[in-house]
């Protein structure tokens, strides 16, 4: 999650609004650069920078920002500033950026925005060492009869937290901080509630259902990848079963999918964004059930690289047949060329792993070492491996196969590869385990993984 002062870039006329204006002097930076960052969507585009003068003094004015949202400001390569930009022109004025107290804001927001934060670390701080005496408490039998002192101790976090909600509750609905605030608070909730007030994380994830995933207040929070990643680690961290954990990752996908499904442009970052989310952290049931309800979205038209990728789910699903592939292309195995009428079925093997990638792909560079450091096993039990390139360049292709103890072929007209077409292939490397009739096995997602299932099934 990011921790860092957020820069808010807010226009309440859009149409008559021309230009944000930003004015600041800081002495201590004076002929560095300072760069303006605006948040749109689960990136940060840069969207102006310059000089900070001789005097400490710097200027910026910029016509893009147009829309109530997030941003931040930043000098050389390590220093975010706390700042805060409002409806008006900004001033803001420190002699030392890591004195947060010490800002000099001109603008309503500004103010509002920084005097939470600085109170709100205060309170924090003193949240984390009573939530720490309420575990000890829980856990430890020298405390565990002490219900008056753990009494004491919970109404000094509820005192403490009402403080903060008061707060928030306090602001103008108009403000976008009364909007902002809470779910910067919602986010630091996650791991709180994971360690130590298990109890609330149905409440938390109730409140990430709840959210208008089209809201563009959301989309320019600068907050809306945060609140993705929480939502779906806390319920991974849940403490349930994971089949439990995947029945509620799809339902909240479920309630992200409705809320997205008028606005095509916001539903399609969203599932690109949460579909690599869950497929690093290896969650691929909900991955594939995020695929297949997006593909079954009438109200939608997805972009065509992403419906792509999410139609291997479909097409290419365990227990599915997968084609049969014609090497019509350069085909290769320990160096030798081979002649070009051979299939995958004319391979006499129990257990086939197809393998696309190419000598360009880095992830491919580093696998590829480990297939051949296995092979010899994985032959002895059963396996065999095709190699499906590719690469556009004959010189590379061969230079990169030539000692690859299995078939590699390749026809060198990259994604347009016949079978990378057939088997609905995004990325490199991409894995199918089938079995001898081509039924698909497993969707590997690392050599390990193949590893590991042969050193499972194939004992």
């Amino acid at each position: 999650m990011k921790i860092l002062f957020t820069v808010l870039l807010i226009s309440i006329f859009p149409n008559v609004f021309l230009s944000q204006k930003i004015e600041g002097k800081f002495i201590e930076y004076k002929n560095q650069t300072v760069y303006l960052y605006k948040c749109i969507g689960v990136i940060t585009k840069l969207v102006d920078s310059t000089i900070i003068d001789s005097n400490g003094h710097f200027y910026l004015e910029n016509s893009s920002i147009k829309l109530k949202g997030m941003g931040y400001l930043k000098i050389g390569n390590n220093i975010t500033i706390s700042l805060v930009l409002g409806v008006n022109d900004i001033f803001i004025e420190n002699e030392h950026l890591s004195n947060k107290e010490s800002f000099l804001f001109k603008d309503e927001e500004n103010k509002i925005y920084n005097k939470y934060i600085i109170e709100h670390k205060q309170r924090d701080n003193v949240l984390a060492g009573w939530r720490y005496l309420l575990n000890e408490y829980n856990v430890s039998k020298l405390f565990s009869n002490d219900e008056e002192e753990t009494s004491l101790i919970r109404r000094n976090i509820e005192e403490i937290e009402s403080e903060d909600a008061n707060f928030i509750n306090s602001l103008e609905d108009s403000l976008f901080v009364k909007y902002v605030l809470p779910l910067e608070k919602l986010i630091r909730d996650v791991p709180v509630s994971a360690k130590y007030l298990t109890s609330r994380i149905p409440h938390n994830i109730k409140e990430f259902r709840e959210l208008d995933y089209s809201d563009l207040r959301l989309y320019n929070s600068g907050l809306l990848d945060d609140v993705i990643q929480s939502h779906y680690w806390l319920i991974e961290n849940s403490g349930k079963p994971l089949d439990s954990v995947f029945i509620e990752m799809n339902k909240s996908t479920d309630f992200l999918l409705e809320s997205l499904q008028n606005d095509e442009e916001i539903l399609n970052e969203v599932t690109d964004y949460l579909f690599d989310l869950l497929e690093k952290h290896s969650l691929f049931k909900a991955s594939e059930y995020l695929a297949l309800r997006v593909l079954t979205l009438n109200s939608c038209t997805l972009k065509e690289d992403l419906a792509k990728q999410l139609e291997t789910y479909r097409a290419m699903k365990v227990g599915n047949e997968a084609s049969n592939i014609l090497f019509s292309g350069h085909t290769i195995k320990n160096g030798i060329e081979l002649q070009n009428d051979l299939t995958l079925n004319d391979l006499q093997a129990d257990y086939k792993l197809v393998m696309f990638g190419a000598s360009w792909c880095p992830k491919c560079v580093n696998e590829l070492p480990k297939v051949k450091s296995l092979y010899s096993k994985w032959q002895q039990k059963g396996l065999e491996v095709v190699f499906v390139s590719l690469d556009n360049n004959e010189e590379e292709f061969l230079n990169f196969v030539n000692d690859f103890p299995w078939l590699s072929t390749c026809e060198y007209k990259q994604w347009d590869t016949r079978a990378a077409q057939d088997y609905y292939v995004f990325s490199t490397p991409s894995l199918f385990l089938l079995d001898n009739n081509n039924k698909i096995l497993l969707r590997p997602h690392s050599i390990d993984q193949v590893n590991s299932w042969v050193e499972f099934y194939l004992k």
